[in-house]
């Protein structure tokens, strides 16, 4: 069971960077191509503990969720912006013990990963900075 959970949030984890990356590159529109390199940039930002299984694994099941479109992953579709926008919007939803937490800081390559000048130094401030795009 603990190895079915593993491979769920380390899929989310690679979705989501994703996501996010294409949805800050093309201001939230879709059918924009991502002209970058994901791999390479998620690669960057993981570090040792990038893996391209799990990053094929991420990009296969946004394309058969209908989140992306095009080989690779390389743009959003509407469905793929529409869960992006709704899964940032729950954040305004927690509760002040859920946001004590979202107080820690985050690396610094986060930053660059994302585009995002780094006074969104804390997961909070970062989510609201995503907000404010």
């Amino acid at each position: 069971m603990n190895a079915i959970l593993e491979i769920i949030e380390t899929r989310n984890l690679y979705s989501h960077l994703i996501l996010f990356k294409l949805y800050l590159d093309s201001k939230g529109r879709i059918n924009d191509i991502y002209n970058g390199n994901l791999d390479s940039e998620i690669s960057e930002l993981l570090g040792d503990e990038f893996s391209k299984e799990y990053l094929y694994n991420a990009k296969q099941w946004l394309n058969s969720k209908g989140y992306t479109k095009y080989i690779g992953s390389r743009a959003l579709s509407e469905y793929g912006r529409d869960y992006l926008e709704s899964w940032i919007l729950n954040f305004e939803k927690l509760e002040s013990k859920d946001k004590e937490i979202l107080k820690e800081k985050l690396p610094e390559k986060v930053f660059k990963y994302f585009g995002i000048a780094a006074d969104a130094y804390t997961v909070g401030t970062f989510i609201q900075t995503l907000q404010l795009l």
